[in-house]
């Protein structure tokens, strides 16, 4: 079975990852959103920046939820690919955890994001 001290190491290790990666779909999902509505606002006058973070700001939430599995997916595969250059997953094989006793802190962690 695995420790608990691992188990919370390879969670805050996949957490990290995939808040990083979830960053950074927001921020470029954000700055495409407020171009768009930039170049088509060209045509109007009187709209300032702010206003076009504004509204691309009112279209976030519906945004966010559709990027979340992505970056869950892209976040687990980040931190796995680390671990193995950093040798640690091959440390916890050679240690007899099987690979469903060290993928199971991921899972955990994963539909408690899901939730969240």
């Amino acid at each position: 079975m695995i420790g608990r001290s691992l188990g919370t190491y390879l969670s805050m290790h996949f957490f990290r990852h995939t808040i990083f990666i979830y960053l950074l779909f927001f921020a470029l999902i954000l700055t495409v959103d407020v171009i768009e509505l930039s170049r088509s606002a060209s045509k109007r006058e009187g709209i300032t920046a702010l206003q076009l973070f504004a509204i691309s700001g009112m279209r976030i939430p519906e945004v966010a939820l559709r990027v979340l599995p992505f970056a869950v997916l892209f976040g687990a595969a980040t931190s796995l690919v680390i671990l193995n250059r950093r040798l640690e997953l091959v440390v916890a094989r050679a240690s007899g955890l099987s690979v469903w006793q060290f993928m199971l802190p991921y899972v955990a962690m994963a539909i408690l994001l899901g939730l969240f």
